[in-house]
């Protein structure tokens, strides 16, 4: 994803961080548009386009007036963002995809307008609310940055600013409506299709790659491009750590079944103390609770070129919880929860009794959009964990190297998904009943979801023989005791601890930060606490990130 800082007016942002100011270019001599991307631009006349992220269809031509682009934009599926200048008007319209998955940030001041897709580039203090879902959920919350005053537009937002008065006007141009009916297998599955169709025709005649995983969502795309003969190079990231690497295992057998080339990558267990993993917290923004995860390793071995992948599908085919309050309870850690002692120990007492409260209050606000149901939880995670944890992911830190597509970003498919009853969606029963219906093959590898391993129609030995030994290895993981009777090893093949919890600079105190004593006894969650702020602060200071020996 290639960095676009915009201001609007001709007054200095006090927002801006002073390297992001002094990059800005006006547009022409005198104009109130400056602007500093790398973004291919596409004009007419004065008139400018800049197109981010994967419209669909191509967008081809640009519009003649600010009216025929608030008219046309809206009409696109897709994740992108649309950023027009009307030179004659002095009027900038911005239009992001319906589910607001590519990210675009904004601040309003008295004398400008800035937008960027980094969070980075915009300085401040520390966003209460934001601060307080990143410790109880791992990300922030609705359009909340970590930082004060920064905000992300809204899903399906339509934006049109006047750059001389700085008045906005402001519409969301779609919302989730339920169908009268439940549709039926056929019709999720017309509509999920149709939406490849239509990224396929956009983007046909490139190299395609697919991540492929032991899962059901990348191995439905993964049937649907078969079926289409799309020929297709999978990339496979061992799980190394993960039920003896089950979730590699299945996404290679699927490979082989469908005949596509495929290369398996390791990754390197002191990832978390390396220069790629501060370079995927400076892509990302570091808005994600990330250390230890998986993914967050992906970015070294994206290529450029296009990727599929199935982010979307797995947020819409799948349900989870049967009511909202529920997920809640499970999914976000409570003030009485260990984590928020360690925020105290980290942040200090009263900091972090202030960031729960704001928090608390925008999550009250949050969840009043939706009902206490099954039907609310789905639609709460699509519009918080899958946009602001999980899409960061595709839409911000990998199409940093390659085009990425994820398939179901059309309207018609999330309307009609979405509309599914959660009791049709539990326990994978939408994927297993088109696989069984259209994909029976699909059926005889394990799925593997999590820590579950689910041999569905397989019918060979050796795959039971797997699933018992991995049974017991978690166990014995669990239990020396029985690992010593098994004769098993209890060591852990997981990721080495990160060496930038060791790093002095997390101990200073620094603004209404409390000093650390470094010592054996300290709380690893302090730790990480503290080094996810100094993270963010460092993303912001001139000099860059410097910890631990090691600067970027």
């Amino acid at each position: 994803m290639s960095k676009m800082v915009i201001k609007l007016g001709t007054a200095q942002s006090g927002k801006l961080t002073a390297k992001a100011a002094v990059a800005l270019q006006p547009v022409s001599p005198g104009s109130l548009l400056s602007i500093d991307t790398s973004v291919p631009v596409l004009r007419s006349g004065d008139n400018l386009l800049y197109v981010l992220g994967s419209p669909l269809p191509l967008v081809t031509t640009v519009p003649e007036n600010w009216q025929q682009a608030v008219a046309q934009f809206t009409s696109y599926e897709g994740d992108f963002l649309l950023l027009y200048w009307d030179n004659a008007a002095g009027k900038l319209v911005v239009c992001n995809d319906f589910l607001g998955f590519q990210p675009l940030y904004w601040v309003k001041e008295a004398a400008a307008i800035c937008f960027s897709n980094k969070t980075s580039v915009f300085q401040g203090e520390a966003d209460l609310a934001g601060w307080g879902a990143f410790v109880a959920m791992g990300h922030t919350l609705a359009n909340d940055t970590l930082t004060e005053g920064v905000t992300r537009i809204p899903p399906a937002s339509l934006l049109v600013i006047d750059a001389g008065t700085f008045e906005v006007t402001e519409r969301c141009y779609w919302r989730f409506q339920p169908l009268s009916r439940a549709p039926s297998v056929a019709e999720v599955l017309d509509n999920y299709g149709a939406a490849i169709d239509l990224a396929l025709t956009a983007y046909s005649g490139q190299a395609q790659g697919i991540l492929l995983s032991g899962g059901y969502d990348s191995r439905l795309l993964a049937y649907m491009l078969h079926a289409r003969q799309i020929p297709l190079a999978a990339s496979i990231i061992s799980h190394h750590d993960e039920n003896l690497d089950a979730d590699a295992r299945s996404a290679m057998a699927i490979a082989r079944q469908l005949g596509f080339p495929f290369q398996l990558h390791e990754p390197d267990k002191a990832f978390f103390s390396s220069s790629d993993y501060l370079q995927y917290l400076q892509v990302s923004d570091s808005e994600v609770q990330s250390l230890y995860l998986f993914i967050s390793q992906l970015l070294q071995f994206i290529q450029p070129g296009l990727y599929w992948e199935g982010l979307l599908p797995g947020f819409t085919m799948k349900s989870e919880f049967t009511s909202l309050s529920k997920m809640q309870s499970i999914t976000i850690k409570p003030f009485s929860h260990p984590l928020w002692r360690a925020a105290e120990s980290a942040f200090g007492n009263e900091l972090a009794t202030e960031m729960w409260q704001a928090f608390s209050q925008r999550l009250d606000t949050e969840s009043a959009r939706y009902p206490d149901s099954g039907e609310g939880a789905d639609l709460f995670r699509l519009a918080n964990r899958a946009r602001n944890r999980i899409a960061v992911n595709p839409f911000k830190v990998f199409q940093h190297q390659a085009r990425i597509l994820t398939p179901g970003m059309t309207k018609d498919f999330v309307q009609t998904v979405m509309s599914v009853p959660t009791a049709a969606k539990c326990n994978e029963q939408l994927y297993k009943a088109i696989f069984k219906q259209y994909f029976p093959a699909a059926l005889r590898v394990p799925l593997v979801h999590g820590t579950q391993i689910d041999l569905a129609n397989s019918s060979r030995p050796a795959d039971y023989l797997f699933r018992l030994r991995v049974f017991i290895h978690n166990q014995c993981q669990q239990r020396p005791r029985l690992a010593k009777l098994l004769l098993q090893s209890t060591k852990r093949s997981g990721f080495l601890p990160s060496a930038f919890l060791n790093a002095t600079e997390l101990l200073s105190a620094t603004g209404s930060l409390p000093e650390l004593t470094a010592s054996a006894d300290t709380d690893e969650k302090v730790l990480r606490l503290r080094f996810y702020w100094y993270i963010w602060q460092a993303l912001r200071d001139p000099n860059g990130i410097q910890i631990a020996g090691k600067s970027l």
